[in-house]
């Protein structure tokens, strides 16, 4: 077997797996495939001409205190399950590292689509540090002196075959200012429209998509949705005030014809379900963006790091300086999980955020 980059030839093995590892999914296979997969953000394993294992990196930039921090999100990651146990996942998790250490990227992030997958993937050095909190939508407790007529929705249409209105260009503009008004003193991922495109399409894909609410021209709020095996799943909602708040979601329930929905939102450390993990991949880089916002910091830490070596030693902070001292023996050491939940804390991250980067 080969473990190497993914290659163009490669994309039928791909949906192939895909199809045994996330059954049901087949039109999102189909649109990420087609529209998403780069070969040299995939890493495979190749028995012959079958691939038995995969994981795919998609780039994006994080905002971490004002800095722009580049990280890799380690997506759809799968083993056939007759070469399970092999610790095939865990040897692409590993050159995943290395390629994105090379690439001077020093964050991964990634969210297990199950709840076991948790402590699995924190042998490999993540910590969970993204939550977000489910809210239970109902029609009935929208007050009715909270809804305004004069609003508008519209239903976004990017997916072939719809005849909605497509949103402009003005519209996902004025979308991320709202977003970024709502998460600015929070970590977060910075979108590009391309960000904003597929979370779309893969909402559309989803029986959902994305409605605006507007006052005339202008923008009040937005809400991202997808229909699930529950029924209405609202990955994202933020508007400007109550009043558009309150008749945007009775609006939404309405457009489906539901009393009832789930709602996704950035949540406060107290309350935040597990739903992200990070892995630091240069515990020198993201102790130096962390020293730029801390800049009172003067302490000496030791990091061990198995899977990721480099990482391992003594690191000295001194205001915004950050030295490293190489390797040294200490059982006063921290882990990478460890450093991860030092530096992030709770800084939740709303799940239509990490659905596409």
């Amino acid at each position: 077997m080969q473990l190497r980059l993914a290659e163009e030839r490669d994309r039928e093995g791909l949906s192939d797996l895909w199809v045994t590892c996330f059954p049901g999914d087949e039109a999102f296979r189909d649109y990420f495939l087609k529209e998403v997969f780069e070969p040299r953000n995939a890493f495979v394993y190749a028995d012959g001409d079958r691939i038995v294992s995969m994981a795919h990196i998609l780039p994006m930039e994080i905002d971490y205190h004002s800095n722009v921090v580049p990280a890799g999100y380690i997506f759809a990651v799968g083993t056939d399950p007759e070469y399970r146990g092999r610790g095939l996942a865990a040897r692409v998790l590993e050159q995943i590292f290395a390629e994105l250490r090379h690439r001077n990227i020093p964050l991964a992030i990634l969210v297990p689509q199950k709840d076991s997958l948790f402590e699995y993937y924190k042998r490999f050095g993540f910590a969970e540090v993204f939550g977000l909190t489910t809210v239970k939508l109902r029609r009935e407790g929208i007050p009715d002196d909270k809804i305004s007529d004069r609003y508008t929705l519209v239903r976004s249409t990017l997916t072939a075959g719809r005849t909605d209105t497509v949103p402009t260009a003005g519209d996902i503009s004025d979308a991320n200012s709202m977003f970024e008004n709502v998460m600015r003193y929070r970590n977060h991922l910075l979108r590009t429209d391309l960000h904003w495109e597929r979370a779309v399409r893969i909402a559309e894909i989803a029986g959902g998509g994305m409605f605006l609410l507007k006052d005339g021209g202008t923008l009040m709020g937005y809400a991202v949705c997808e229909i699930t095996d529950d029924g209405l799943l609202i990955n994202e909602l933020f508007a400007e005030d109550e009043e558009s708040y309150h008749t945007l979601c009775a609006k939404v329930l309405d457009e489906f014809r539901t009393n009832r929905a789930d709602m996704l939102t950035p949540a406060c450390p107290h309350d935040a379900e597990r739903f992200g993990m990070a892995r630091i991949l240069d515990a020198k880089t993201m102790l130096s963006y962390a020293a730029s916002y801390r800049k009172d910091m003067n302490f000496e830490i030791v990091v061990s790091d198995r899977t990721c070596p480099w990482n391992s030693g003594k690191y000295r902070v001194e205001g915004p300086e950050v030295g490293f001292a190489g390797q040294i023996e200490s059982r006063a050491h921290i882990t990478p999980g460890q450093l991860s939940e030092v530096l992030f804390g709770a800084g939740p991250i709303p799940y239509v955020n990490l659905l596409f980067s």
